[in-house]
Formats: C-alpha cells, sequence, structure tokens
C-alpha cells in the first residue's frame, strides 16, 4: 500500500517536468516557428542550388572571369530564386556602391516602348533560358534513372528522340546529353 504515495509522488514530478517553463512555451508556440524556419531552410538550399546550376551553366559569365561579377551575378539569381519563392533578400547591393541618387529623366514615348520591349524580351529570354535548364535536368535525371526504372527509360528514350529531332534541325535542343 506504500506505493501508491511513491507513484503518485514520480507522476507528479514528471508532470511539472513536462510542463514547466521552457517546454510548455515551446510546445504551444515553437512548432510554427519551426515549420516556418525549415520551409525557409528548404528553400534557401534550392535557390543556392538553383543559383549555382545557372551560373555554372552560363557561358557568358565564364568568359568573362571577372570574380566580382560572378559574385554579384550569384548573389542576384539567388535573390531572385528566394524573392519568387516569397522570401525578401537583398540584391546586395549596397548604399556605398550605389553613389550618388539618379537625375530624375521623362522618357520620351519612343523611349518608353523601347525600354518595355527590351524588358519583354529579357523576361522572355529568361524564361526560355529557365525552360531550357529545367528540360535539360529533367532528361539528365532519366538519363541516370534508366538502368533502374522502366519510366525513366521511356523518358531518356523521348529525350534522346527529341535531340536527334532538333539535331536534324541545325539546333542543340535541352534534350540533348551535357557535353
Amino acid at each position: 500500500m506504500r506505493l501508491r504515495p511513491a507513484i503518485h509522488i514520480v507522476l507528479l514530478i514528471a508532470c511539472m517536468q513536462l510542463v514547466s517553463a521552457y517546454k510548455f512555451r515551446c510546445f504551444l508556440f515553437c512548432s510554427e516557428q519551426t515549420g516556418v524556419q525549415s520551409d525557409y531552410i528548404e528553400d534557401r538550399n534550392l535557390c543556392r542550388k538553383y543559383a549555382q546550376l545557372h551560373l555554372d551553366t552560363d557561358t557568358s559569365m565564364t568568359a568573362s572571369g571577372s570574380e566580382k561579377a560572378r559574385t554579384s551575378r550569384l548573389v542576384s539569381l539567388f535573390s531572385r530564386c528566394m524573392n519568387d519563392k516569397g522570401w525578401t533578400i537583398p540584391e546586395g547591393k549596397g548604399e556605398s556602391d550605389a553613389g550618388p541618387p539618379p537625375a530624375v529623366v521623362v522618357p520620351t514615348p519612343q523611349q518608353a516602348t523601347a525600354a518595355a520591349t527590351d524588358k519583354a524580351n529579357d523576361l522572355a529570354a529568361q524564361r526560355r533560358e529557365q525552360a531550357f535548364l529545367e528540360r535539360s535536368s529533367e532528361c539528365a535525371f532519366a538519363r541516370h534513372g534508366a538502368a533502374y526504372s522502366r519510366i525513366a527509360a521511356t523518358r531518356a528514350e523521348a529525350c534522346d528522340i527529341e535531340c536527334a529531332e532538333g539535331r536534324k534541325l541545325g539546333k542543340e535542343p535541352a534534350a540533348c546529353p551535357a557535353k
């Protein structure tokens, strides 16, 4: 009969430890913060890989060779990717680099039209480049998994056919393996 009070005391101490100060608050409030942090870390890692892959495949950056330009482009790609995912990341352009504020210039209608056309062309080129990278990586993964999966083998075969057809037309499609 004397074991019963001992069990109650042990149970009481265990409950006190469970709901004490930090642990209790963390059970109530930390789960949402942890979820946001893990989402951020996942997006950050994905954007790092995207920016590095994009920069490594950009032949104009490897030709210029300027480390400062390369770093600036890498930061810009990472920042744009994170902004697309809903995170606010600075572009890496500090106030000291900006110089004096620009003078206000009112463009003519022809200049405004040209600027809009240039912006549209840049966006179209970015979308084409992103689609090229996506298709290229999709085909690379299919070729890699072809030995293990029939679905991947079928996709790799489709990529090979697409590559052959594109080369007949004198193009180098995204489906072709990297050299």
